[in-house]
């Protein structure tokens, strides 16, 4: 199917980076487009998960929330999440073996399909709480033994003060301010049922993800110093990527925006559940230099921000400087998919010239297959081989579905 024209305009502030005159590696697919058309009764979509078979199913907003697509006869039939209770409300699905499970919205309860032997199970989740350390936590897969495969996460704050460009403000910060732990590097961990940690899979480091804007001056209501934190996510961040397949495979995507070498690529390392490395691919690229005066233009709009709030003009300028993450180049990739059968998608940093997002398909053995350009609006949420599925980014078409099939080398004009 025709992408539909009225999608062309697209917001040209997202380019950071020159006009793509670099030209990057692999051949051009084109994709077939098909567009599905979900009743407005299911409500609201909010994932699609492709599973070990092909299977296509959607999580809704409404009851009963989990649906499946059947391909052959284009029906949508119930998934019943049998022994589960009415208050379940799930948010992400996967296949451990050829079993369902799916997690809660507050990752606080788990439900397992039978298997043939054993009945429907639902049990409460324990994810471990160790003192300061990580506050926040994703549950990316779930193995045979009912184990969890945790992406862990921390507060801006934190991340900030892991930073050598904003950790040496906290120094500067009164007693008085209670400072935030500083985080470098996150686990993803294997966690018992009970919420015990039973495996560190990897370490994923915040490098240049987060900035710390420390702004002083003025008196609070006690007649004391004042000194407020701005965070903020850092423009540019290329710190790793972690998703995990929906039958548990992880995958780290390591994308510096510099390599220092003359052979730039970057790296996806394939993690079994049990922790076990599978595999590392690595793909090259060409770096494609940030946009001529984009460093600068930031800079100033992050002073104003701190002029505003009171700041000296020269010191806002100053500490935007120096908290700022200023690559040369872009970040190879900003997001990636990885489906149950090993292949995976990988979106190029930015919007080529068409105002198009440009994904890279990559197959099991770590071979650029082609590359396929999709519409800026469409968010990507699943993949399996050379097919996407993805959703509108925004309310325009809210009850769509997109099936993007990119096995087509698009024909090259002599």
């Amino acid at each position: 199917m025709r992408r539909p024209e009225t999608w062309l305009g697209v917001t040209m502030s997202m380019l950071l980076f020159a006009p793509p005159i670099f030209a990057q590696p692999g051949s051009t697919l084109q994709p077939d487009v098909t567009r599905l058309d979900v009743p407005d009764a299911f409500g609201a979509l909010r994932s699609i998960h492709v599973g070990p078979t092909g299977q296509v199913h959607v999580v809704f907003s409404e009851p009963p929330f989990v649906r499946s697509w059947i391909v052959s006869t284009g029906e949508w039939q119930v998934v019943p999440l049998t022994g589960a209770p009415d208050s379940f409300v799930p948010s992400r699905l996967g296949w451990s073996g050829d079993r369902l499970w799916a997690i809660d919205r507050r990752q606080t309860a788990l439900w397992r399909e039978g298997d043939g032997e054993s009945e429907p199970s639902f049990q409460a989740v324990y994810l471990p709480r160790p003192g300061a350390g990580p506050r926040g936590y994703r549950v990316l897969a779930v193995d045979e033994a009912g184990r969890l495969i945790v992406g862990t996460a921390v507060t801006l704050n934190s991340m900030a003060a892991a930073d050598p460009r904003s950790a040496a403000m906290f120094d500067e910060l009164p007693p008085e301010i209670e400072l935030p732990r500083p985080v470098g590097n996150l686990p993803v961990w294997v966690v018992q049922p009970d919420g015990g940690i039973a495996d560190t899979i990897a370490m994923v480091s915040t490098a240049n993800r987060a900035m710390m804007l420390p702004v002083s001056g003025g008196l609070d209501a006690s007649g004391t110093g004042r000194i407020e934190q701005i965070i903020r996510v850092q423009p540019l961040p290329d710190d790793p990527l972690v998703t995990a397949s929906p039958t548990g495979s992880l995958l780290l995507v390591e994308r510096p925006a510099e390599h220092g070498d003359a052979s730039p690529a970057y790296l996806l390392k394939v993690f079994e559940r049990d922790g076990h490395a599978a595999a590392v691919h690595s793909l090259s690229y060409v770096p494609v230099p940030v946009r001529s005066g984009w460093a600068d233009s930031t800079i100033a709009a992050l002073a104003d921000d701190l002029v505003e709030r009171g700041e000296d003009p020269a010191a806002a300028t100053e500490t935007a400087s120096r908290v700022l993450h200023q690559p040369e180049h872009v970040p190879a990739v900003s997001a990636a998919h990885v489906g149950p059968d090993g292949w995976t998608w990988v979106r190029r940093y930015g919007l080529n010239e068409e105002g198009e997002q440009e994904w890279e398909v990559v197959d099991p053995e770590g071979t650029r297959v082609g590359v396929v350009s999709l519409d800026a609006r469409l968010d990507v949420m699943a993949v399996h081989g050379q097919t996407a599925w993805a959703k509108t980014s925004n309310d325009s078409e809210p009850g769509t579905i997109w099936r993007i099939d990119a096995r087509r080398l698009a024909l090259v004009p002599d």
